[in-house]
């Protein structure tokens, strides 16, 4: 493995610490489950499942950066003989592979216990948006922790930037003047559209071929060959 690899070091830093991982998806799991198994309103599972996702990849990325900045992580990783973009783009990578393998577990969960006539082309389609919802996130998030200059800042604009994503996502009630701005911007937000199909699968109501599928699975593959290409050393 080449130092210059940021996105393996990660990964190695993660998969080294079993007992990390394990707590990082157990938490998640512990959290998520009841809007899995306990009955309630399909729109509030999948609203908490929504917004385990944001405070998982939007929240968890903005804090992180803060934290390696003030621990002076990144100030090691900028001596590396590799341009500051790759190092920028090995953290999307990395962080949101690793979101994506926390609550992608309770979502693939809720929708082995709540979908109905799950098909491979809604699972793929789901799956597309789940990806471009994580990497936006993390993108996000990251920008946030560049603005911010310590850990109690970012944890209060991190948790308040949530509780807005949310609002614009159309994940909880909102006053009848802001209905038609609410699902306006939903119709473009990753968030609310997967929260939108995640609701559809239970209710058997997803119709794949009227969906913009192309865009979903683009980002899925070229996340998905991203990751291949920065796990493997290629010797250049």
């Amino acid at each position: 493995m080449k130092p210059s690899n940021v996105f393996q070091l990660e990964m190695k830093t993660l998969f080294s610490g079993k007992r990390n991982l394990a707590l990082k998806i157990g938490l998640t799991l512990l959290l998520g489950f009841p809007f899995v198994m306990v009955a309630m309103p399909l729109t509030v599972k999948v609203s908490g499942l929504m917004m385990l996702v944001l405070f998982t990849g939007f929240f968890g990325a903005a804090v992180t950066l803060v934290r390696r900045r003030t621990d002076g992580h990144t100030a090691r990783l900028k001596l590396l003989p590799v341009p500051q973009w790759i190092i920028l783009v090995d953290f999307v990578l990395s962080g949101a592979l690793i979101d994506m393998l926390q609550t992608g577990i309770i979502l693939a969960l809720f929708v082995i216990v709540n979908g109905q006539g799950i098909t491979g082309s809604t699972f793929i389609y789901a799956a597309g948006l789940f990806c471009i919802t994580v990497v936006m996130l993390n993108i996000f998030g990251i920008v946030l922790g560049f603005v911010m200059e310590s850990n109690p800042e970012v944890h209060l604009a991190a948790a308040l930037t949530t509780g807005f994503f949310a609002l614009i996502s159309n994940l909880f009630p909102v006053p009848a003047r802001l209905d038609r701005l609410i699902e306006t911007i939903s119709r473009y937000n990753p968030i609310s559209i997967l929260s939108d199909v995640l609701v559809d699968l239970g209710q058997d109501n997803v119709v794949v071929h009227d969906q913009p599928l192309l865009i979903p699975v683009l980002i899925l593959v070229i996340f998905t060959g991203s990751v291949i290409f920065r796990s493997y050393d290629w010797g250049i």
